[in-house]
């Protein structure tokens, strides 16, 4: 049976990264979507831990408010929720998301 584990996020400070999670026990999944929230003011930016919003440094991809960005795995719960991060362009703005266990 799969679990669903969810998250969400808000940042203070635009240029400061976070991790989409954190939860070390749900952070193994076989899939998961991110969405940048559709009240945000500017693009969110979705990478590793060098996610850079100024730059680009380290993004994999850029949602602009309400856009959303999945990936899924081949193999079981081989995808480490707490390795994305997010930057943002604008205070405030931030994610919402899950990821599926199995």
């Amino acid at each position: 049976m799969a679990n669903i584990v969810t998250f969400g996020k808000n940042t203070t400070n635009a240029g400061t990264r976070k991790q989409v999670t954190t939860a070390t026990d749900h952070q193994a999944v076989n899939s998961f979507v991110v969405q940048a929230l559709p009240g945000n003011v500017g693009n969110v930016y979705i990478g590793d831990s060098t996610v850079v919003a100024a730059t680009g440094v380290g993004t994999m991809r850029i949602l602009q408010p309400g856009e959303v960005f999945s990936a899924a795995s081949e193999g079981l719960n081989d995808l480490n929720a707490t390795q994305v991060y997010f930057d943002v362009e604008s205070n405030g703005d931030g994610v919402v998301g899950g990821g599926l266990e199995r």
